[in-house]
């Protein structure tokens, strides 16, 4: 039989899979590098309450993350 892909009509992904760890999102998207480049010292602190285990979500035309589960940090 046919794999759940080949049925799907989504085709096949002929990339590798590459293993990553997205920590930050930055809504609409900017150039960060500018930044980086114009202070190589510069540093960014910021608080974290949580950590989120997240999956992308595709329907064919767009894609959009879904939480897994949700582990607080701190007391």
């Amino acid at each position: 039989g046919r794999h759940l892909r080949d049925r799907s009509g989504l085709g096949r992904e002929d990339r590798p899979f590459v293993l990553h760890l997205t920590l930050s999102r930055i809504r609409p998207a900017v150039d960060v590098w500018r930044w980086l480049e114009a202070d190589p010292d510069l540093r960014v602190r910021w608080r974290v309450d949580e950590v989120l285990l997240m999956r992308t979500v595709r329907d064919g035309r767009r894609s959009w993350y879904e939480d897994v589960a949700g582990f607080p940090l701190g007391p």
